[in-house]
Parts: C-alpha cells; sequence; structure tokens
C-alpha cells in the first residue's frame, strides 16, 4: 500500500495539470481529483487481492515476497514514465492560526491542518460506522475473528477480503494526495517509507483493529514528533523503527489487540 500512497500523490500533481486548476478550491477541480484518486487506486487494491493474494492464502511468506516485488515493480514504473526527479505541486500560502504556546513554542496549524484532519475524522467515522452498524462490516469483523467459523456461516470470505484491499487502496491513495497537497514534493520513492510506517502503526495498535490502526497511527505521529523536537529530524525514523521492534518484543499483540 505504501506505492499506493505515492500513485495518489502522482494522481493528484497529474489531475491538477489537466484540470488547470490552480488549487484545489477550484469547485471542478475537487470531484475530478477525488474520482481520479481514489477510482484507480481502489481498482489497484482490488486486482492485488483477487489476482495475487487470493492465490497466496495460507503462504505468508510468499504473500510477503509477493508483496515486496510488487512495491518494487510500482515505484520503478512510476520512475520510468515519471522521471527520476522530484516534482512540486503549485504552492500557495495558507492561512496560520495560532493555537497556544507551550514552553515559549508556540502551537500553529493551517488551513491544510484543519482540512486534512477534518477530512480523515470524517473518514474514520464512515469507517468506524461501516464496521460497526452494516452487514458487510460484520462479516469483516466475523472473518477477521474466525474466518472458518464465518465461511461455515455463509460469508463470502475472499471476495470480501477483495473488497477491503480496494477500500485499503482508497484510503492510501487519498493519504498520498493529502500529503502532496500538504507538503508539496511527489517522487517515486515517497510511498516506501509511508508504507513501512503504516505497518508500525498497525502493529502499534493492534493487528486486526480498526481503531487499533487509528490508535497506532497517532502514536506513531507522536514518537515522531517528540523524537524531532528532542533530539532531531534525522533521528525520527530510528526511533519509530525501535519502537516497532520494541512493541513486537515486548507486546506483540499491540495496544488494543485481544489475548488469544
Amino acid at each position: 500500500f505504501g506505492p499506493l500512497v505515492m500513485v495518489g500523490a502522482f494522481m493528484l500533481l497529474l489531475t491538477r495539470g489537466l484540470a488547470g486548476a490552480p488549487d484545489l478550491g477550484a469547485l471542478y477541480a475537487v470531484p475530478l481529483a477525488i474520482a481520479a484518486i481514489a477510482l484507480p487506486a481502489a481498482a489497484f487494491g482490488w486486482a492485488m487481492s483477487s489476482g495475487i493474494y487470493r492465490r497466496l492464502e495460507g503462504r505468508p511468506l510468499a504473500a510477503m515476497i509477493a508483496a515486496i516485488g510488487l512495491a518494487i515493480a510500482i515505484a520503478e514504473a512510476v520512475r520510468l514514465l515519471q522521471g527520476p526527479q522530484t516534482q512540486w505541486l503549485p504552492f500557495r500560502p495558507d492561512a496560520i492560526l495560532q493555537l497556544g504556546s507551550v514552553d515559549g513554542f508556540a502551537v500553529v496549524a493551517s488551513l491544510r491542518h484543519l482540512a486534512i484532519g477534518a477530512a480523515t475524522a470524517l473518514l474514520a467515522a464512515g469507517l468506524y460506522l461501516v464496521g460497526r452498524h452494516t452487514r458487510r462490516g460484520r462479516a469483516f469483523r466475523a472473518s477477521v475473528e474466525d474466518g472458518r467459523m464465518a465461511a461455515l456461516l455463509g460469508v463470502d470470505g475472499p471476495r470480501l477480503i477483495a473488497g477491503v484491499f480496494a477500500l485499503g487502496g482508497l484510503l492510501a491513495g487519498l493519504a498520498g494526495a493529502f500529503a502532496a497537497w500538504h507538503y508539496g514534493p511527489v517522487d517515486f520513492r515517497m510511498g516506501m517509507p509511508l508504507g513501512f510506517k503504516a505497518l508500525t502503526a498497525a502493529v502499534v495498535g493492534g493487528l486486526g483493529s480498526v481503531p487499533g490502526a487509528f490508535l497506532g497511527g497517532i502514536a506513531v505521529a507522536v514518537v515522531e514528533i517528540a523524537a524531532a523536537a528532542a533530539i532531531g529530524g534525522a533521528w525520527r525514523d530510528v526511533i519509530v523503527f525501535g519502537l516497532l521492534a520494541a512493541m513486537l518484543v515486548l507486546r506483540p499483540r499491540g495496544i488494543a489487540g485481544a489475548r488469544e
């Protein structure tokens, strides 16, 4: 899913170029960008599940190797199609809001921060409601808890998992677009670090728990910011992936992971 983050960022770049929109504030650019980002990413997520992972069910090592190979293939394809150089979205100054101060340091947020936070909160709420209050969401949770029993009760596991991969691809593509919109630079390498940090968030929060994944993501962000403030930004990846190793040793089920 890391390379799908990168693909989402490039789709935003290409969509803005095709639409000729100076900013995402243009009304016609917003739905065009969302459709151009979400639909290909969701389709690719579905194709990954149906074409590769379904055939490797029960072989986790083979699936992991396939995932690594596929990630490298996507990144290299984008490098050949778009070039190795970093591309930039047109930058426009954003309004800065000062929220307060801590120990003499100002705490600020831009309008982009607030927009991305609001969009993330809406996606999280929608995902939670679908998972808790729809038949498909209950089927997904049952399959995670006990796939064989869910299959005996009529849940179509492969079709359900393909749908989850499509949803994961869609969310990954939107995450890449948000990252590009906020930071500006886009290149073929940007997906891998984010993909590994997403894996770290899932492990820290608890594999198989959707609330745990969100909690793990916030935990990774807090650790990154604290490490950058305390010892410098160059050390934040060392701290984050050290946290991953520590969680695997000390609490392999994660923060929200259930006991067997």
